[in-house]
C-alpha cells in the first residue's frame, strides 16, 4: 500500500470509511487475532466429549 503519494483523507471520507467498517463488523465480526483464544472453545470441546461418551 503506498503511503507517501496518497492524498490525505478528508474528515468526511474518514467518517464514511469508519462507518462502513463498523457496519461490516456488526454484520460479520472479524476473527480474533492469532494467539487469542475464543471463549467458546473449552465449552465446545467438553460438549463434543460429552456427546462422544453418550453415544
Amino acid at each position: 500500500m503506498p503511503h507517501n503519494d496518497e492524498k490525505p483523507f478528508t474528515m468526511a471520507e474518514f467518517d464514511a470509511e469508519m462507518a462502513a467498517i463498523r457496519k461490516a463488523h456488526r454484520e460479520r465480526p472479524l476473527p480474533p487475532p492469532p494467539g487469542a483464544r475464543p471463549k467458546l472453545l473449552p465449552r465446545q470441546h467438553s460438549n463434543v466429549r460429552s456427546e462422544a461418551i453418550l453415544e
